[in-house]
C-alpha cells in the first residue's frame, strides 16, 4: 500500500508518454509510484505503477487542488514527490504549492517563475531578451491586423497557451500554407 513502504515515492499528474517515462525510470530504481489522469494514457498501463486513479473533471481547479490534498492524506503519501506532467497541473501545481507542499514534495517552481514558459508570449520575450532563437511569430488581436502582416507560409497556428485548444481539437496546432487559409 503507498505510504506505507520506507521510501516516499511520486504522484504522477497525467499518463501520456512524458508520464511513462518517469514512471518507468522510477519503477526500475524501485521508487514506486502513483498516476492520476482523467484521461488514461500509455502510463496508465506500465507494469511498473503502483496504483492508478482516475480523475473525473479537469485537473486546474480547486475540487482538484482540494482532492489531491485529501488523497496526499488518506493514502499517506507525506514527502512523496508530486510530478505535474500536462500542462494545466503544472500550472495547478505552480499556482498551489504553498497548499501542496504541506503534504508533497514539489518538483514545480512556483507560479512567478513556471509562468514564463507556461504561455508562449513570455516564452518568446525570455527568449527574444537573452539571446535565444526562436520561431517567428506574430499576435494578430483582429483579422484587420492579421491582414496587414507580411505572414510567410507555410506557417502554424497556435494559441500562446494551447491546452484548451488540443483538449479541444486533439491538435496541436493547424497548419496553413496560403493566406486565404490562414484567414479560414
Amino acid at each position: 500500500m503507498p505510504g506505507q513502504c520506507c521510501m516516499p515515492g511520486a504522484v504522477v499528474l497525467g499518463s501520456d508518454f512524458k508520464a511513462l517515462g518517469v514512471v518507468r525510470s522510477l519503477g526500475r530504481r524501485d521508487i514506486p509510484s502513483i498516476v492520476i489522469d482523467n484521461q488514461p494514457r500509455s502510463a496508465w498501463f506500465s507494469r511498473y505503477l503502483t496504483k492508478r486513479f482516475l480523475w473525473k473533471g479537469p485537473m486546474d481547479n480547486e475540487d482538484f487542488v482540494r482532492f489531491l490534498l485529501n488523497f496526499g492524506k488518506q493514502h499517506r503519501l507525506e514527502r512523496w514527490l508530486l510530478y505535474p506532467l500536462q500542462d494545466e497541473a503544472v500550472e495547478l501545481v505552480a499556482r498551489n504549492s504553498r497548499q501542496l507542499a504541506a503534504i508533497y514534495r514539489l518538483v514545480t517552481q512556483d507560479w512567478d517563475i513556471v509562468q514564463q514558459v507556461c504561455g508562449k508570449r513570455l516564452t518568446y520575450q525570455v527568449a527574444h531578451d537573452t539571446g535565444i532563437p526562436y520561431p517567428k511569430t506574430w499576435y494578430p488581436k483582429c483579422e484587420n491586423e492579421l491582414n496587414a502582416m507580411e505572414i510567410t507560409f507555410p506557417a502554424i497556428i497556435k494559441p500562446a497557451i494551447s491546452i484548451r485548444f488540443q483538449y479541444a481539437t486533439r491538435l496541436k496546432a493547424l497548419p496553413v500554407n496560403s493566406h486565404e487559409e490562414l484567414l479560414q
